[in-house]
């Protein structure tokens, strides 16, 4: 059953990760930019805009991507 249905919204491509919730409710998108990990989560009335989690030597590409899994799944 359709649970949610958002327009796809303005991204980089290009190796991006989509994390969905198990209730199928909330998603994020993000990609890497730079030294940063840019995302945009969904919200009732659409997506949100570019958010973005600065990467440095404690904090790097894949545990940022980790972050933004629980955050969508805490949700």
């Amino acid at each position: 059953r359709q649970v949610s249905n958002w327009p796809v919204p303005d991204f980089e491509t290009k190796g991006s990760q989509l994390f969905v919730s198990e209730s199928g409710q909330r998603a994020i998108i993000c990609w890497t930019s730079g030294n940063r990990v840019v995302y945009r989560e969904s919200t009732q009335s659409g997506w949100t805009g570019q958010l973005e989690i600065g990467l440095s030597e404690s904090l790097d590409t894949s545990r940022a991507y980790q972050l933004l899994e629980q955050r969508v799944r805490n949700h």
